[in-house]
C-alpha cells in the first residue's frame, strides 16, 4: 500500500510485479501536512487585538468629529487606515492559502483542494465588504448624530464573528486531514483503475469534488505528468551519482593495483561496486515506474478522448430527441386544433337540428 517514506531497496521483489499494481507509487511519496491554518489564526489574532483596541481605546484618543461638528475624528481616521492595512493582509493570507492548497493538489489530494477552494477568498471578501461599507458610511453620511467610530466597531465585530466561524470550519478540515494522513486521492483512484479485479471504469465519477468526469481525468493526467517529471529528475540524480561512484571505483582500483602489497583485498573497489549495483537497481526501478506512469497517462488521455466523443454523440442524440419532441408537440397541437374545429361544427349542427325540430 501507500508508504510515506521508504526506499526501493527495501522491496527488491517488487520489480518483478505488475507495473500497474498497487506498489506503483510505493516509497516515492511523502506526506507534507498543511499548515496554512496557522497563518489564518495569526491574522485572526491580529484582527482580534485591533477589535480590542477599537472598543477599549487605551490611549484615550478623541472620537468626536472635527470642529463645528463636521469631518471625522482623529481616532476614526487612524482606525480606518488600519482597517485598510488589514485588507492588504487578507489578500496576502489568501495568496498563502492558495499556494499551500496547490502544494496539496500537486501531491494528489484533489478532493481536499476542491473542499478548500471556497476558503481562499473568504477572508479578503469579508474584509473588503467591510471596507466598502466603511467608506460608504464615511463619505455619504454627513450627520452630527452619526459616529464613524461606532460604525467601525459594528463592522469589525461582524468581521470578527464571520471570520471566526470560517476559521473554525477551515481548521477542522485541516486538522482532520493532518491527523489521518490519508493517501492521495489521485493515487487511490489510479490504484483502483490498475487493479486486476477491478474493471477499467475510467468514465465514472470518483467523488473528487470536480465539475465533471473530464475535469477529474484531466487532474489525474496532470498528477501523472508531475510524478513523471519528478521521477525523471530522480533518475538524472541517480545517474549522476552512479557516474561519480564509477569514477571513484576506478580511482580506488588504480590505487589498489599500485599498492598491491599493502591492500591486496581491494576493499574500496568492492564497496564502490556494491554501491554501483544498488544504484543500478534503483535506476532500473525508477525507469520501470516512469514507463508505467507514461502508460497510465496515455491510457487516461485516450479515455478522456473517448469520453468526449461519447459526450458529443450523446449531445447529438439529445438534439435529435429534442427535434422529434418538437415535431410531436406540433403534431399534437395540430390534432387538437382539428378536434376543436370538429367540436365547433358538431355544436353548430346540433343547434340547427334543434331549431329545425
Amino acid at each position: 500500500m501507500y508508504q510515506y517514506q521508504g526506499s526501493p531497496m527495501a522491496h527488491p521483489a517488487s520489480a518483478s510485479r505488475d507495473l500497474r499494481s498497487e506498489d506503483l507509487f510505493a516509497g516515492i511519496a511523502k506526506f507534507y501536512p498543511l499548515r496554512t491554518h496557522f497563518f489564518f489564526a495569526t491574522y485572526l489574532g491580529l484582527l482580534s487585538l485591533f477589535c480590542v483596541y477599537i472598543y477599549a481605546n487605551p490611549f484615550g484618543l478623541d472620537t468626536k468629529p472635527g470642529h463645528q461638528g463636521s469631518g471625522l475624528g482623529f481616532k476614526s481616521k487612524i482606525d480606518a487606515s488600519v482597517h485598510t492595512f488589514f485588507v492588504v493582509l487578507s489578500l496576502a493570507l489568501s495568496k498563502i492559502m492558495r499556494r499551500g492548497h496547490k502544494v496539496q493538489k500537486r501531491q494528489g489530494y484533489i478532493r481536499l483542494h476542491s473542499r478548500l477552494k471556497s476558503f481562499v477568498w473568504a477572508p479578503p471578501l469579508v474584509v473588503i465588504l467591510g471596507e466598502c461599507t466603511l467608506l460608504a458610511l464615511g463619505v455619504w453620511i454627513e450627520s452630527p448624530k452619526f459616529s464613524l467610530n461606532d460604525a467601525i466597531k459594528c463592522i469589525l465585530g461582524l468581521e470578527e464573528v464571520l471570520l471566526l466561524v470560517i476559521f473554525v470550519d477551515y481548521c477542522r478540515i485541516l486538522v482532520r486531514h493532518n491527523k489521518r494522513k490519508p493517501p492521495p486521492d489521485a493515487l487511490t483512484v489510479l490504484q483502483e483503475m490498475g487493479g486486476e479485479d477491478t474493471p477499467l471504469l475510467y468514465a465514472i465519477d470518483h467523488g473528487m469534488g470536480l465539475d465533471s468526469v473530464t475535469d477529474e481525468q484531466a487532474e489525474l493526467i496532470r498528477f501523472l505528468q508531475l510524478r513523471t517529471t519528478q521521477l525523471s529528475k530522480q533518475v538524472l540524480k541517480l545517474q549522476h551519482r552512479l557516474d561519480q561512484g564509477g569514477a571513484r571505483g576506478e580511482g580506488s582500483a588504480g590505487e589498489g593495483a599500485g599498492g598491491a602489497g599493502r591492500s591486496p583485498g581491494g576493499g574500496g573497489a568492492a564497496s564502490s561496486a556494491s554501491a554501483a549495483g544498488d544504484l543500478d537497481h534503483i535506476l532500473a526501478a525508477r525507469d520501470r515506474e516512469i514507463r508505467s506512469l507514461n502508460g497510465e497517462r496515455d491510457t487516461l488521455q485516450r479515455e478522456v478522448r473517448e469520453g468526449k466523443r461519447r459526450l458529443m454523440d450523446l449531445g447529438a442524440e439529445n438534439q435529435q430527441l429534442l427535434g422529434t419532441n418538437q415535431q410531436h408537440v406540433a403534431e399534437n397541437a395540430r390534432l387538437r386544433a382539428i378536434i376543436h374545429e370538429w367540436s365547433v361544427r358538431h355544436a353548430k349542427l346540433e343547434a340547427k337540428l334543434q331549431e329545425g325540430g
